[in-house]
């Protein structure tokens, strides 16, 4: 099977975070949660990421995927 990339975990969170809380109004415009998280304040973004990555396991090893190493 193959590993699910950083790119594939990141699209994951951004959907969970919209599907969860929705848009947000700011100054009358509408924006997807996880863009205004981002642009807003990108260091809690990343933080709720990481948290968020550690949840998936690798099909191999059964490890988390920050800590398998057996795949590249």
């Amino acid at each position: 099977m193959a590993k699910i990339t950083d790119y594939e975990i990141e699209e994951s969170y951004k959907m969970m975070l919209d599907d969860v809380y929705g848009t947000v109004m700011i100054a009358g415009y509408e924006y997807d949660t996880s863009r205004a998280l981002y642009e807003c304040d990108p260091i809690a973004y990343r933080v709720g990421l990481s948290d968020y990555s550690s949840d998936f396991q690798c099909s191999q090893c059964d490890e988390t995927i920050d800590s398998c190493t057996c795949i590249d």
